[in-house]
């Protein structure tokens, strides 16, 4: 009898509790604590991170549409609250259950709100609001800790804080990798050589950094770069302009900087996912700066590969279940290079069953390609060994 693939998430989302760091930040934080307050511009909730970045819609908002139609989720789009979302995102035991339905063995958990994290400026506040959350996560997860893991949030914004940080949730907390929005934290960027304590211990630790891009132009990133045309034309604001341009942007803008600016030459064990940008946009990323690289190879000063040879030997892509992608990339970059992930609960999950869109998409991809993608990769990808199938 044929063994069952094993279905492996990727990239899955927890919903923290909307009062996780007012409740747990010490005093003079709790003004300025990551929280959601109703909006009567937005008919429901908005995020806000410290004093002067509102977001119009909390991420939890995106989640109306989790598993659902596109005209549910217009109907419910206006008024909705950020309790309202998935309660397999607050609760952990729901969340067992949702990926018994879904037939998904292990799955990988990125932040919802946490993702605004990188608008805090005040670096203790960054570092005691990643502890809090990296603490909860744990928790959520350890209810089914052998098909739960955590992926760290870190203070990026205090880069030796941020390295312990990262030491404790992979050795006491039991992590498997690392977020970081390829946007901006106070002066740093992917770039920054101040950054380097963490590559350095994401390398030595031996697990991934996951590129997650996030939503809102109040943070800085492709979305508010573009928020003039966004404004002027609301009915590009969100989908399919608003998250399709600026998703992917933010991932090919910080994956040319890791690769174009040495980190990857540094750093050479470090591994790197591309996440929820999808994989259609990978093809034009790698013939455009192999052939500038060669074009004028004075750009590459410092460079031993091609950006091609730091992708395949260093970086995997994440792909959505019903990406078109997974027919064309193990040719591209390889077999070994592709996971894919749910992005559940939030707006752009498939109905009804994101499981069985992707064994659509997987169709006519060779048995051994496709056992790979569905879970054998991510567990490579994660320092996890691949158990035995029955």
């Amino acid at each position: 009898m044929q063994e069952r693939p094993l279905v492996v998430d990727g990239d899955g989302h927890v919903l923290e509790p909307p009062d996780l760091w007012t409740k747990n930040l010490p005093a003079k934080f709790k003004d300025v604590a990551l929280r959601t307050v109703y909006s009567a511009e937005a008919q429901g909730d908005a995020l806000i991170v410290e004093r002067d970045n509102v977001i119009m819609r909390a991420p939890g908002a995106g989640n109306i549409g989790g598993g659902r139609t596109p005209e549910s989720i217009r109907r419910g789009w206006r008024g909705f609250r950020y309790t309202d979302g998935d309660p397999a995102g607050f609760d952990p035991k729901q969340r067992v259950k949702e990926h018994n339905r879904e037939g998904i063995d292990i799955a990988f958990m990125y932040p919802s709100m946490g993702l605004y994290l990188n608008g805090i400026q005040d670096r203790e506040h960054a570092r005691l609001a990643c502890e809090i959350y990296n603490d909860w996560l744990a928790d959520y997860c350890g209810h089914d800790p052998n098909r739960m893991y955590g992926v760290a949030l870190v203070p990026w914004q205090d880069p030796p804080a941020a390295a312990k940080e990262l030491r404790r949730a992979v050795e006491k907390l039991g992590f498997r990798g690392l977020m970081v929005r390829p946007n901006s934290y106070n002066e740093y960027m992917l770039h920054s050589k101040e950054w380097d304590v963490v590559w350095a211990e994401a390398q030595a630790l031996a697990i991934p950094v996951g590129l997650h891009p996030g939503g809102t132009w109040e943070v800085w990133g492709a979305a508010q770069a573009y928020q003039t045309f966004f404004k002027k034309w609301p009915n590009m604001r969100l989908y399919p302009g608003f998250k399709v341009i600026h998703f992917m942007f933010d991932v090919y803008f910080g994956l040319s900087l890791m690769v174009g600016t040495g980190v990857l030459e540094r750093f050479p064990r470090l591994k790197v996912i591309c996440l929820e940008a999808g994989g259609g946009w990978l093809p034009h990323w790698l013939d455009q700066m192999d052939h500038y690289g060669e074009m004028a190879p004075y750009e590459r000063d410092g460079l031993s590969l091609k950006p091609s040879e730091y992708f395949k030997r260093q970086c995997w892509i994440s792909c959505d279940p019903d990406d078109s992608a997974y027919k064309f990339l193990p040719d591209l970059v390889g077999e070994d290079r592709i996971i894919w992930a749910t992005d559940f609960p939030h707006f752009d999950v498939t109905a009804p069953s994101q499981t069985a869109e992707l064994f659509h998409s997987l169709e006519g991809v060779p048995e051994r390609t496709k056992r790979k993608i569905l879970g054998e990769n991510a567990m490579e990808l994660y320092g996890m060994k691949v158990p035995s199938r029955r």
